[in-house]
């Protein structure tokens, strides 16, 4: 009984496991120029805490976490603007 109980754990602590593995995965798939996995999960992070700050009426540290997500997503934006000139550039004109 304790065996199986045991094992039951390690499969859901390996399945967390898996799960931050993934994320880091997915982190590292890119060179790290880009960046866009890197500011979803920075993104997701803020703006959950804004939620919490917000909720406590910790308004100050609201406002902050705002102007961060403004600030990802500015990133963002730029980083997809920089690659699609890119992209448009390799094609060539007729």
């Amino acid at each position: 009984m304790e065996r199986l109980l045991l094992e039951e754990k390690s499969d859901r602590l390996s399945d967390g496991c898996s799960v931050v593995s993934q994320g880091q995965k997915c982190a590292g798939e890119t060179s790290k120029a880009d960046g866009d996995c890197r500011y979803e999960r920075l993104s997701r992070r803020t703006l959950m805490m804004n939620g919490r700050y917000a909720h406590a009426r910790q308004m100050q540290r609201a406002v902050r976490e705002q102007k961060r997500l403004r600030t990802y997503l500015v990133r963002v934006i730029r980083d997809i603007e920089r690659k699609l000139s890119e992209n448009i550039s390799r094609i060539p004109q007729t």
